[in-house]
């Protein structure tokens, strides 16, 4: 997984946690305690986790470039509505 440098947000609540596909931006719930509001994107696959919230997907067609994704690059998500 790929931590965003978000600020966190304490006490998100709990919705749409199901399994994290390869692609998917996560949010930490409540449930992660100190940790609420980290937000994620997904590597690889990975099985349910009830302190994830599922909260998008990246294009299909900008998964692939992830691995070149380091400290020093920046991203930018813009919602498609």
């Amino acid at each position: 997984m790929i931590r965003l440098l978000l600020p966190r947000k304490p006490n998100v609540g709990i919705r749409h946690n199901i399994a994290r596909h390869l692609g998917s931006i996560v949010m930490q719930n409540r449930l992660a305690a100190r940790y609420s509001g980290e937000v994620y994107l997904v590597k690889h696959d990975l099985p349910f986790e009830a302190r994830s919230n599922v909260i998008g997907f990246v294009s299909p067609e900008y998964v692939n470039l992830f691995d070149q994704i380091d400290a020093d690059i920046r991203i930018k998500l813009i919602p498609i509505n």
